[in-house]
């Protein structure tokens, strides 16, 4: 289990509001768990058990080997919550190698690089979305299923195309219907930003070539841990800790760190989970991140010395994969002699403690999540510890978690100013208002 270092955080949390808290975290712990909060119909992830079954694994197993036998690379098309988990594990322990993604922006030069990547090459896709009308993904998935069919003819649909869609709604069904290719289920009542231990990410890490019926044995243990009713538990106590700085009225920014570049992703990731789930009603801590100690060259300035309306969560790993000794010159240039008893990691380890140091010196609060491996099983189980923490921090800022009614709006006028919706009023009245700025 994820382990807390509270020590930073001792002279800005009063104990008795501390516990008083953290009985209303407990307390949000069992409305979520009893599925009687607000959005509760969108918390299947908690049962796992559910679909999480050995038919589905053993499914996309074969599936993905036929995929993996078949392509020098798989393409995942997806945004969002069909992106950023699948991006947040794989970018550290990318497995074959052999996935890359689209349809996450709509950048011509990042398609084109995709497009260059995969010329002369054989390449599969997986598209993951359950409406099948996002923006994004629908018009990347057009622009390469063109070339598949060109390289590889129409029928060839069948064998090198996977769809994670919505069971019976959604654009993709016709696809489904006329090419019976393979396709497998998000579940409704599990929100896009929870969804990574469904099809949505599953697929993915088994073309990868992970084991995920490990992934799926740790992400059960980790639910039914991060559940227990206790005020030792992490994720409740995670919870209460940012509520508690954010009702002071002073703290309006979460700044999540890794030291671990490849964690870059993973941020991403959290900062998904927690923006989509608290940012309402105009409430909740604005999500940063930032990589250490590469960030440190850039924004350490104000992170030291800037306003103090920011606190730092810090992910932390005991044992590392991999360490590199530094090596030892006669002419000691640049007179770092002095570290060639330690690797890497022992400096990191170093400048992690300093940084830590200085920060609180500079007034800002800190809390370490301290885990015992960097590998990917560790990384699932701090997925399921946000899961947990984000749910209860937005019941207790009496805010629903699990939906995102903000992120319509700006998706209604594009579609209205692409022509996609019939009402021609709608379109002319916001290009008249675009007018006035562009």
């Amino acid at each position: 289990m994820i382990k807390l270092n509270e020590k930073f955080l001792e002279r800005y949390l009063d104990k008795s509001l501390f516990d008083k808290k953290l009985n209303i975290a407990l307390e949000n712990l069992e409305k979520l768990l009893s599925h009687k909060g607000e959005g509760s119909e969108m918390t299947d992830w908690l049962n796992y058990d559910n679909y999480l079954h050995d038919d589905l694994l053993n499914n996309i197993q074969i599936s993905a080997r036929r995929l993996i036998n078949i392509s020098d690379y798989i393409v995942s098309i997806g945004i969002g919550g069909s992106y950023l988990g699948i991006k947040a594990l794989l970018e550290p322990f990318p497995g074959n190698k052999k996935i890359i993604f689209a349809g996450n922006n709509l950048s011509s030069i990042y398609l084109e690089q995709i497009i260059e990547k995969l010329e002369g090459k054989d390449f599969s896709i997986i598209v993951i979305s359950k409406s099948g009308t996002t923006t994004e993904p629908s018009l990347v998935f057009r622009i390469l299923l063109q070339k598949l069919i060109k390289k590889y003819g129409e029928d060839s649909i069948k064998n090198r195309v996977v769809l994670i869609t919505d069971k019976e709604k959604g654009a993709l069904q016709r696809i489904k219907q006329k090419y019976q290719c393979d396709h497998f289920i998000i579940p409704d009542a599990i929100g896009g930003r929870f969804s990574i231990f469904t099809p949505v990410g599953l697929y993915p890490f088994a073309a990868a070539g992970h084991d995920i019926k490990k992934i799926a044995k740790v992400v059960k243990d980790s639910l039914k841990s991060y559940s227990i009713k206790s005020k030792e538990n992490p994720a409740l106590r995670y919870a209460t800790i940012r509520n508690i700085l954010y009702y002071t009225g002073k703290y309006h920014i979460e700044t999540l760190i890794s030291y671990e570049e490849q964690l870059r992703y993973l941020l991403e990731w959290w900062k998904q989970l927690f923006g989509e789930s608290e940012g309402k009603n105009k409430k909740g801590l604005f999500p940063a991140s930032a990589i250490f100690t590469t960030d440190l060259h850039s924004i350490g300035q104000y992170l030291q010395e800037g306003p103090r309306n920011f606190f730092e969560t810090i992910i932390d790993f005991e044992k590392e994969p991999f360490s590199q000794k530094i090596p030892f010159f006669d002419d000691d240039f640049d007179g770092f002699n002095v570290c060639t008893e330690m690797d890497i990691n022992s400096v990191k380890k170093i400048a992690l403690k300093a940084t830590a140091l200085a920060h609180y010196d500079g007034d800002c609060p800190i809390v370490f999540l301290n885990l015992e491996n960097l590998d990917i099983y560790s990384i699932c189980e701090l997925l399921v510890f946000f899961f947990y923490s984000c749910a209860i921090s937005g019941y207790m800022l009496d805010i629903n978690p699990f939906n995102q009614p903000g992120v319509e709006l700006y998706k209604k006028n594009m579609l209205a100013l692409l022509g996609k919706e019939k009402d021609i009023n709608k379109r002319k009245e916001l290009e008249n208002k675009i007018s006035q700025f562009f």
